[in-house]
């Protein structure tokens, strides 16, 4: 199986007692398919580090 890194991008670093863990990592998400040109639709997974 191959995999692709085809978009990037990142959140503020910072404290965010606001949002949650996966409320920050949904954004991060949301702006890497904007990155890429992508629909969410067509995302398999994703992976943060």
């Amino acid at each position: 199986m191959d995999a692709y890194i085809i978009g990037v991008d990142m959140i503020k670093f910072g404290r965010f007692p606001e949002k949650s863990v996966p409320q920050l990592g949904a954004e991060a998400a949301l702006l890497a398919l904007d990155d890429c040109g992508l629909p969410i639709q067509d995302m398999q997974a994703l992976y943060c580090g």
